[in-house]
């Protein structure tokens, strides 16, 4: 019974100092002490206890002027070291950097991470006006052309349980809030297999998505590219749409998708 309570009160350690680790976002990369105790809920006592430790193990540092904690090294290594076991990634690297070369527009990769979908890759042109993320930024589940593409190759049961069911949030005035409206527009990606965003996401930004499917022929990620309107007018659409594609295709055929997918014939109409 002891070792019991022992492994309990463990256990419950452990998913503390992970709630405390998920405080710090990239909008937020410092917080203080009583910001991550209103965070997590958490006594003071334990939460100070479980940063001592952290900043020990390197995983947190305290500023020394404002007191505040931020992230360690050591979730740096550990970052790079995830990294590098996404396989996805590694292909997609090379093929996204040509096709940025060939375009010059911003193109950003995504997977799908419960109820939001997360930034695991960002490519950018050279040029000085273009769209930027950062890597790690989450964004709610609908988000964008990127949540469009995510959501369209999911069962219907994952859409039913992480979509909102009686308003979608408005980013701009042009995003669609009726979930209705929003499923039926799912049909149409997944039958087209890429998604179409004008100003949904950020206002005067455009975003074409495809999607890059495994060995098993489901989807990991969706890549897009995002662009200011202004530089995606209605006839560049199309070719933009074939080249992200094909880019998607590629690395679908380098993850071994099936030939069935990887061998999808593109239509922009």
């Amino acid at each position: 019974m002891k070792d019991d309570a022992k492994s309990t009160t463990e256990v419950k350690g452990v998913k503390r100092a992970l709630d405390v680790l998920s405080c710090f976002t990239l909008e937020t990369p410092e917080l203080s002490l009583a910001e991550i105790c209103s965070r997590t809920e958490l006594p003071k006592a334990t939460v100070h206890r479980l940063l001592t430790t952290l900043a020990q193990a390197k995983f947190v540092i305290q500023d020394e002027e404002t007191s505040k904690y931020r992230l360690g090294y050591m979730m740096m290594v550990m970052g790079e070291i995830a990294r590098s076991q996404v396989n996805y990634l590694t292909k997609a690297e090379p093929i996204l950097k040509e096709l940025v070369y060939d375009i010059d527009e911003t193109v950003a990769v995504a997977s799908l991470d419960g109820d939001h979908h997360v930034c695991t890759m960002v490519v950018e042109p050279e040029r000085s006006v273009r769209v930027t993320t950062a890597v790690g930024t989450r964004r709610q589940c609908y988000f964008g052309s990127a949540g469009l593409l995510l959501l369209a190759y999911q069962p219907s049961t994952v859409v039913d349980e992480i979509l909102p069911t009686d308003k979608l949030e408005a980013f701009t005035v042009w995003s669609t809030t009726d979930p209705s409206e929003f499923r039926r527009r799912l049909v149409g990606v997944r039958e087209h297999g890429y998604a179409i965003e004008k100003g949904e996401a950020f206002p005067d930004v455009t975003g074409l998505a495809a999607p890059i499917f495994d060995h098993e022929g489901k989807i990991v990620a969706t890549a897009s590219i995002v662009a200011p309107t202004h530089r995606v007018p209605d006839e560049r659409i199309g070719q933009l749409l074939k080249k992200i594609v094909d880019a998607t295709m590629q690395i679908s055929r380098e993850l071994g998708a099936p030939q069935a997918i990887s061998q999808e014939s593109f239509s922009a109409g």
